[in-house]
């Protein structure tokens, strides 16, 4: 059966429109704006040498509230093979730090793709829950969160159920500056689903998931 390349975009999912780094941890603060670049993606194996995929996203966020940030983020590799993506949502601080004690967030996300031949419409709703802990006089953080993610639209002929559910626990290091932050962060995607039906040659842990690296430079204004 050919697939076309949108098709074939949208039945690499959940191990690309998942791949993606959590965009805010921690919110800005009141008022201020922040534009990130991300690149990086889940590890496979290109010619006998395992590399993350480049993939790609650009993301707009603003201090809503003090302890409230909304977000939006373009996926922009995948609009190079024709699927527009884009994510909405936002973090909100349940709980501040109190000595070693984390700090922990929520961050709802709706995610939402098309693509231009033949229309294909995929809707994920995302659940993000976070902690952090900063250290070295409050500036860099350190953070561990779990990714909830729901297919609700599955399109994969692969699988009979048009329910999926997807979790994906991370860790990450932000290096804050007065204008910019550097994030390195690494997560391990659908660990609960094994990769061997995959068309990409992923790299999980005895076949089950993937792990992915993220590069993400934040610009704050």
């Amino acid at each position: 059966m050919k697939i076309s390349h949108s098709l074939f975009i949208f039945l690499l999912c959940p191990l690309i429109f998942s791949c993606a780094p959590s965009r805010f941890v921690k919110p800005l603060e009141k008022g201020q704006k922040a534009v990130s670049l991300n690149l990086g993606g889940g590890l496979f194996d290109f010619g006998g040498v395992t590399m993350p995929m480049p993939l790609s996203s650009i993301t707009y966020g603003y201090g809503l509230k003090e302890k409230t940030t909304l977000y939006g983020s373009l996926h922009t590799t995948s609009l190079l093979f024709g699927v527009g993506q884009i994510d909405l949502g936002a973090v909100h601080q349940l709980k501040a730090q109190d000595n070693w004690v984390p700090a922990i967030t929520v961050s709802p996300m709706a995610n939402m793709a098309i693509d231009r031949w033949e229309g294909r419409f995929k809707f994920w709703p995302q659940v993000d829950v976070n902690m952090y802990w900063h250290y070295l006089q409050k500036k860099n953080f350190i953070y561990t969160g779990l990714m909830n993610w729901f297919d609700i639209t599955n399109q994969n002929p692969h699988r009979s159920k048009s329910f999926a559910y997807i979790w994906a626990p991370m860790v990450g290091h932000t290096f804050v500056r007065s204008k910019m932050n550097y994030n390195l962060e690494l997560k391990y995607i659908a660990l609960n689903r094994r990769n061997d039906q995959s068309v990409v040659a992923y790299k999980g842990i005895n076949g089950h998931g993937v792990i992915a690296i993220y590069f993400t430079v934040i610009r704050k204004f």
